[in-house]
């Protein structure tokens, strides 16, 4: 089946594609994965890539993945990324490359728009997915850790890519800013 990609401003888009997001949502993930709606809407995302499969009636939906930017700043460097969340495909479409095209148009997407690197939260089931596609633990003991949940991240940019501690610098700075906040607070 050839796989159609959609790369849709989720900010700015036709009510279709919203609907389209939630409905995939709700089917792919569970009830004890899904935040509270009014949550949800708080973390909108930027960017969504859908992946159709064209068939001879039309495309149908097979899956998708949020995207979203931010900036920080490191050493008095401007350090842009992409957090890669909400990627689901649907069962009938697993195994049959849709995760990895997605994954690879996020790449592209990161590249249009001069991203240092893209970070993933995922479940340890799916890490041996995550490191085909080229993404990485940020700490050598990440994969060890007793933790469901792991930080994975795939350098975009040269610069992070010949010097990947950046990554883990931008996060430790991060980590020390929420920290500094939550003491304010």
């Amino acid at each position: 089946m050839e796989i159609i990609l959609k790369v849709v401003d989720a900010n700015n888009c036709d009510v279709e594609y919203v609907r389209e997001a939630s409905r995939l949502n709700e089917t792919i993930f569970t009830k004890q994965t899904q935040l509270p709606s009014i949550i949800q809407s708080k973390f909108k995302p930027d960017v969504w890539i859908f992946a159709y499969g064209k068939t001879e009636d039309g495309e149908i939906l097979l899956g998708k993945l949020d995207i979203n930017f931010s900036k920080s700043t490191l050493l008095n460097h401007t350090i842009r990324k992409v957090k890669i969340s909400n990627i689901g495909i649907l069962p009938f479409a697993r195994h049959k490359n849709v995760g990895s095209e997605l994954l690879h148009k996020a790449r592209k997407l990161c590249d249009k728009n001069y991203v240092d690197y893209m970070y993933i939260f995922c479940d340890k089931k799916v890490v041996p997915f995550y490191k085909h596609c080229g993404f990485m633990p940020i700490t050598k003991n990440e994969e060890s850790n007793q933790q469901k949940t792991l930080l994975l991240v795939k350098p975009v940019s040269k610069r992070c890519i010949k010097n990947p501690d950046i990554i883990k610098q931008d996060f430790i700075q991060q980590a020390k800013e929420i920290k500094s906040k939550q003491k304010r607070s």
